[in-house]
């Protein structure tokens, strides 16, 4: 039976829409009227070239606006004049990072923990640029330790909940998550995020009611709808499901999995030219979505269109060597075409992958 899915990777809210799991801001600055001191500050050095606070902050003014070179010109000054600041080892490392020069930016942020081992954003930070390096377990290291100096921090419960989910370690994720939402209950994105973990536990109940409060917060994110549609699948609630996938198209018409899954929803009311068409979409934004043409074959295979039916399971078995549905399709509809001999070929290695390593199954 053709089930609803998010296998061709799973969604995540935090990914592009929040900033709490990226690298922090720069330390004790405020950022309002920074650019209109910039004449000001670089009066100031003219007359004092060994005046710390101005490097420092025009380092920062120029980090605010991306001049990154010249921010790290001006906070190495700023460290030369004086070595003992860790705010400022954190402020270049931050400039390193947004640089990509994380071996750089890592011995900024170590130095400033050294300097201050309270430097909560230095860990924060660090442990970004440990995911960045896939250091997951130097990451949830720095972020534990981030936690550990200040629980009432987001910042470290967000990032740190990120890369247990990352790593399917799913009830440490949810309760870092129930985390933030206790110090931010009005956090969309953390009841998103949870919402994802109780999916990918099957608890489709509690998925459902977290997601359903994400959306009650924020209604313009595509991704809480498609995941509330799955977890709806799951439960059987198919005109549920169809709806917030409709719904996330028209959020969002350009995310793959959303015409995919409510192609599956058409497909489960015999809609078949309706599901085609969603597939097709679906096609055309992943052409890689093996399953989106073994779907499409088999509403072609429904409506009696063999040749194309035949067609899709054949890209798909291309696109997925190892997809064992498809292949029980196309030997199913050779069989009905009287192609014997291609149908038991089609049987035998549907077999031989489910007898050897697991197959990829379609979810």
């Amino acid at each position: 039976m053709r089930q609803y899915s998010a296998a061709r990777g799973q969604l995540s809210w935090t990914q592009n829409l929040h900033g709490l799991i990226t690298i922090g801001p720069m330390p004790t600055r405020a950022r309002s009227g920074w650019n209109k001191q910039l004449p000001t500050t670089t009066k100031a050095i003219e007359l004092n070239p060994k005046f710390r606070d101005a490097y420092s902050n025009r380092g920062y003014i120029y980090s605010s606006n991306k001049e990154y070179d010249k921010a790290i010109s001006d906070l190495s000054r700023s460290i030369e004049l004086d070595p003992t600041r860790a705010s400022e080892y954190t402020s270049r490392g931050h400039v390193y990072s947004q640089k990509k020069e994380y071996d750089l930016a890592i011995a900024d942020f170590t130095q400033a923990i050294r300097l201050d081992p309270k430097d909560t954003v230095a860990y924060n930070n660090r442990g970004f640029i440990h995911r960045e390096r896939k250091e997951y377990n130097l990451a949830i290291a720095d972020y534990t330790k981030s936690i550990e100096l200040n629980p009432r921090g987001m910042r470290g419960f967000a990032s740190r909940g990120y890369l247990y989910s990352g790593n399917k370690e799913y009830d440490k994720a949810i309760a870092d998550y129930t985390k933030v939402i206790e110090l931010d209950p009005k956090s969309a994105w953390a009841f998103f995020e949870r919402g994802v973990m109780y999916h990918e536990k099957k608890e489709y109940d509690k998925a459902v009611t977290d997601l359903a409060k994400s959306i009650d917060l924020d209604s313009k994110v595509a991704m809480a709808y498609l995941y509330r549609g799955l977890s709806y699948g799951h439960k059987q609630e198919n005109d549920l499901a169809f709806a917030d996938f409709s719904k996330a198209i028209e959020l969002n018409p350009k995310y793959a999995l959303s015409y995919y899954n409510r192609g599956l929803s058409y497909s489960r009311k015999n809609e078949h030219d309706l599901a085609i068409a969603d597939y097709t979409k679906a096609i055309e934004l992943d052409p890689a979505n093996a399953f989106a043409y073994n779907n499409r074959g088999k509403s072609y295979a429904d409506k009696n269109e063999n040749g194309r039916a035949i067609a899709d399971f054949s890209k798909a078995i291309e696109l997925d060597p190892k997809h064992v549905v498809a292949y029980k399709n196309r030997a199913h509809l050779y069989e009905t075409m009287g192609e014997k001999v291609l149908a038991e070929r089609d049987r035998q290695k549907a077999r031989e992958l489910e007898r050897g390593e697991p197959a990829v199954k379609h979810k």
